[in-house]
């Protein structure tokens, strides 16, 4: 890595917090221009029926399995959901290769899904076009292998934070996680923000009680009328469900009349908003973007993948196990109760008694190591937990 530089950046409360950041990293180079931080091989099953086939491929040379329960009598819009979700995670900037195991009958076969994805070594095979599972998984892992071999050359080139995008995502808004997480995410944005990283925030939900707030932060118009939007269509769902937003979210959202923010709305940091983001939606620039998630984290993640995330910031008070593949995910503590009970699952403890300054820094550092290379907590485990949401019926 390159030498630190260290910059000034203002949080909520209008405190300033001073955070170094290495200047660049070595990251591996794709066709198609993109550059990743890992390179992996991933064996995609185009439909549930296909798992288990994929699984043993993907077991048998250690490589990430895309594994999920989708693909098989979908309609209309899920399966064109269940297409662009399977196409950008195959296309995924930390993916180096990938195989795609289709069992030969669903409504979309490999063969359409290949024709979109974004990655030059690929290949494809059906278990019914092999001759069935036993032979499936032999020509997988031989097809496999092939692809391992040619990842070997990949080349590695120097980049900055302007070729990564980095996500954060709260899973809970807890006092312990406010106090502590959201603010130091909102300077983490910021800084991130201002060199010219891509930042995606993986939630809507906490910040529709504050609509008209968060919209100010959009310069351009059409993008603030997108955001209120979603922002009344959310609030129209909880109120269908006659659900209190204080039933999901036990710190709403609040900005101050000096003009600072409170609870969830501190993530947001202070540069403002580029744009919000359909689900699985690739952002068009650096900046910092909304992303209209599920609350659940099993979905978030794979519309991330999709949206061409190289690392995952996530932060919680309640204990959070979740880990897909091909996305590390740097888990940050809020408590530390919830720490001391699962030291092995979270990479960063948040809740030790350090100024915001010190809980920045540290969050940056061990970022700045993921993307150098180093193994989060959910990649030693070897997490391979997705899912993809659903629209409407499934016959």
């Amino acid at each position: 890595m390159g030498p630190h530089r260290v910059r000034p950046t203002k949080v909520g409360d209008g405190a300033v917090i001073v955070i170094a950041s290495s200047a660049s990293f070595n990251l591996f180079e794709r066709p198609n221009g993109a550059r990743g931080i890992r390179n992996h091989l991933a064996v995609v099953s185009t439909v549930v029926c296909s798992n288990v086939v994929a699984t043993k491929i993907a077991q048998s040379l250690q490589a990430e399995v895309i594994a999920h329960d989708a693909g098989c009598l979908q309609l209309g819009q899920d399966r064109r959901r269940t297409v662009d979700l399977l196409v950008g995670i195959a296309s995924s900037p930390n993916v180096g290769a990938a195989l795609l195991v289709g069992l030969g009958c669903e409504q979309q076969p490999p063969e359409t899904i290949v024709s979109a994805v974004r990655q030059k070594r690929l290949n494809h095979l059906t278990i019914q076009g092999s001759g069935g599972t036993s032979s499936a998984v032999d020509s997988g892992v031989e097809e496999a292998r092939s692809l391992t071999a040619s990842m070997t050359n990949t080349q590695m080139v120097p980049g900055t934070w302007s070729d990564l995008t980095v996500a954060f995502r709260v899973s809970d808004d807890l006092p312990e996680t406010n106090s502590k997480i959201s603010q130091a995410f909102g300077a983490l944005v910021d800084f991130l923000a201002g060199l010219n990283a891509t930042i995606i925030i993986a939630e809507t939900w906490p910040f529709i009680a504050e609509p008209q707030f968060v919209a100010d932060m959009f310069d351009d118009p059409q993008q603030r009328e997108r955001w209120l939007s979603i922002a009344d269509e959310r609030a129209t769902q909880l109120e269908d469900l006659g659900a209190a937003y204080a039933l999901s979210h036990t710190s709403p959202p609040k900005h101050n009349t000096d003009g600072s923010t409170s609870g969830p709305l501190q993530r947001l940091g202070t540069r403002g908003l580029r744009g919000v983001l359909e689900y699985g939606e690739i952002p068009t620039g650096p900046g910092v973007w909304l992303m209209d998630s599920p609350r659940e984290d099993l979905f978030v993640g794979a519309g991330l993948i999709t949206a061409g995330t190289h690392v995952l910031i996530h932060g919680s008070t309640r204990p959070s196990l979740y880990s897909p593949p091909v996305l590390p995910v740097l888990k940050v503590a809020g408590s530390a109760k919830t720490y001391s009970a699962m030291p092995d699952v979270y990479d960063v403890d948040a809740s030790v008694d350090l100024d915001m300054d010190a809980i920045s820094q540290r969050i940056l550092l061990s970022l700045e190591e993921v993307v150098a290379g180093a193994k989060t907590s959910s990649e030693r485990w070897a997490g391979q937990e997705l899912a993809i949401p659903r629209i409407g019926a499934t016959l």
